[in-house]
């Protein structure tokens, strides 16, 4: 049986010996009838294990279900559905029966998918589960599974679609084709070359997590088809609760961690919150990091061996020993979760990539100094960099080949204009900040401001302003009230947030809420500049005030179902149950994130036997919003 490294590189081959396409990169993923593709951990279904003979024969079946149902060719049809085996097989069918994929982005309203659609002329949606209402046809897997169809012959389709997560005031729709994914994987044996750890394997076999979402560039270019071609696994965790996603990592001998800056900083959070419940054994646990850092600064590979001496019992709680290579990107990672996870011996690799643009840079070296200044290392062989004034603009093979904005086709320009300001010292680039007023959302998605502000009437402000942290990482909603509001209208002010903020994605969730009594723009201003804003903020220009200073202390009556609820939220946020109060927002008052929210949810589950992971259910965020639901369905 060949080295993962060596069946790496004779798949590279293969590819580059092809014209490129999307039927060329399926035939090179499906070669090998008996090799297993996909492993999924729920351990239910029909889906524990499937090789290339099992995918290829789902994916005929349901190309002629399409066809004979739709009875078209070289149309868009949209793909709904969280990450699953059944997700893939419906992405390859769509290609198969003739047609262009355009993956609908589940953190994003219907009504952005509805549009999108409309632009690029699509004709019908597959679901995965659930039907969706976008105005088209709307076909599920199990629908398509039921119909008995004859093979179809008709050419393979060579593009697929998604949108750019509304990260700019336009709908934008990236369209890529097999050649540009091609160029990308093409990219292998040079970054290979360079760490040969991007192939390593655990008793002989690659394992990549599905944590990423599928409809994203970075989970269906990266952990999907770039490392399928490599031969890698890819493994489907049950859900996304902290604990199941370790358990799955560890249980499944994952080889490959691909995420987003929430997953390791989650991580971060609850190992040191471990290692600071004594101070003695913080300071221990300190310094056996540093140590680690400086051994790995000078021979990698005898540093990884000292990480798992000395922390082998936090590593078996985290992801385990058959971790070989973590890579982070989406939005920009703090330096000191670089510096706890490369101690603990998860080499933590930054990365650089957008939806326009594919995948463009990762840091590969295997030194954790050369990364303390965040680095997101060279471009990869299929693209150029440009700097002019900070300002990055990026040249390739691998971007995407046009772009629809605003229903209008543009082909995407030489030299993409990427909005990002960075640093280059010694041929490696670090991100210095954004130029407009987009937020690097915690989970991935950049997010825009402004269609959160959308969601918000408030009639009782003066002024308000959705807009990103001082760091720019996390949405912040900024209320102007006057001093002379009364206490009633101030309550019914609270009512109308908690209305626009319950219309709000969940990946729009507003961290944090401020009140003031100061303008929030100059005298000759005639609209809020967000920018100027974020500075003011960050300058204490804009001093914040208590809503309801002059409200009486709240008086509970804790029924048991409440102080439950609090305990539960206490042992997940390491909170004092006695400092949750009754209406304490998870996120925005008490810190959590939403991997927390789905551990909460999930002991919720097995506490009261009530299941509040539905896609219609309408989250609850505080106890009292929580016990209220929770006596509904008791």
């Amino acid at each position: 049986m060949p080295s993962a490294r060596a069946f790496a590189l004779k798949n590279c081959r293969a590819l580059a010996a092809s014209k490129g396409t999307m039927e060329d990169l399926y035939r090179v993923i499906t070669a090998d009838p008996r090799r297993i593709l996909l492993e999924d951990a729920r351990y239910v279904g029909e889906w524990r294990y499937c090789t290339s003979a099992r995918l290829t024969e789902t994916v005929d079946r349901l190309a002629a279900a399409l066809g004979a149902r739709l009875k078209v060719t070289g149309r868009y049809i949209g793909l709904t559905g969280g990450n699953c085996v059944e997700w893939i097989a419906l992405f390859w069918a769509i290609l198969k029966s003739g047609n262009a994929p355009y993956l609908i982005n589940l953190r994003q309203p219907l009504s952005l998918a509805r549009d999108c659609l409309r632009d690029l002329d699509g004709v019908a949606v597959v679901s995965v589960e659930n039907t969706v209402s976008v105005g088209l046809p709307c076909l599920t897997y199990a629908e398509l599974s039921a119909v008995s169809a004859p093979p179809l012959s008709v050419p393979f389709g060579n593009t697929f679609a998604l949108s750019t997560g509304g990260t700019t005031l336009q709908r934008k729709i990236c369209i890529y084709d097999g050649q540009a994914v091609s160029a990308q994987i093409g990219n292998s044996p040079a970054l290979i070359r360079e760490n040969p750890r991007l192939v390593a394997s655990f008793r002989g076999t690659m394992k990549v997590l599905a944590f990423l979402p599928l409809y994203h560039i970075f989970g269906l270019e990266v952990s999907y088809l770039w490392f399928a071609v490599l031969g890698a696994r890819l493994v489907f965790p049950p859900d996304l609760t902290p604990e199941r996603l370790l358990r799955t990592v560890r249980y499944h001998d994952v080889t490959h961690l691909f995420a987003v800056p929430l997953l390791w900083a989650s991580v971060e959070k609850s190992v040191l919150r471990e290692a600071n419940r004594d101070p003695e054994r913080a300071k221990k646990f300190q310094k056996a990091l540093d140590l680690s850092l400086r051994i790995q600064s000078v021979c990698p590979p005898l540093g990884r061996w000292f990480a798992r001496k000395v922390f082998g019992d936090v590593q078996d709680k985290l992801f385990g020993d058959s971790v070989r290579f973590c890579i982070t990107g989406g939005s920009p990672v703090r330096a000191e979760t670089l510096r706890l996870l490369d101690g603990l011996g998860y080499r933590l690799h930054n990365g650089y990539g957008m939806t326009e643009v594919g995948i463009t840079s990762v840091e590969l070296s295997e030194f954790s100094a050369g990364q303390m200044f965040e680095s997101i290392g060279r471009p990869v062989p299929s693209v150029r960099y440009r700097v002019e004034d900070e300002r990055l603009f990026i040249q390739g093979t691998s971007l995407c080949r046009e772009m629809i904005v605003n229903g209008v086709c543009t082909p995407t320009p030489e030299w993409f204009d990427t909005g990002d300001l960075v640093h280059c010292k010694k041929g490696r680039y670090s991100i210095l900040g954004r130029v407009s007023d987009l937020v690097f959302g915690e989970d991935g998605e950049n997010l825009n401001p402004e269609l959160a502000e959308d969601r918000f009437d408030l009639s009782h402000a003066l002024q308000f302003s959705v807009l990103g942290d001082e760091k720019n990482e996390r949405l912040i909603l900024v209320v102007r009230i006057s001093p002379d509001l009364s206490r009633d209208d101030r309550l019914a002010l609270q009512d109308e947030i908690a209305l626009g903020c319950a219309l709000l994605p969940e990946s729009y969730a507003l961290r944090e809420i401020r009140y003031t009594y100061d303008p929030l723009t100059d005298p000759n201003d005639i609209k809020i500049s967000r920018a100027r804003l974020r500075r003011w903020l960050a300058e204490g220009k804009i001093r914040t005030v208590p809503l309801l200073s002059d409200a009486p202390a709240e008086e509970r009556c804790e029924s048991e179902t409440r102080a439950r609820l609090r305990e539960i939220i206490g042992e997940i946020l390491s909170l004092p149950p006695e400092q949750i109060g009754d209406h304490a927002h998870f996120v925005h008052d008490l810190g959590g994130t939403s991997l927390d929210y789905f551990t909460l949810l999930s002991r919720l589950d097995d506490t009261f036997g009530v299941s509040l992971q539905t896609e219609t259910e309408r989250f609850g965020y505080t106890v009292a919003e929580l016990e209220a639901m929770m006596e509904g369905r008791l």
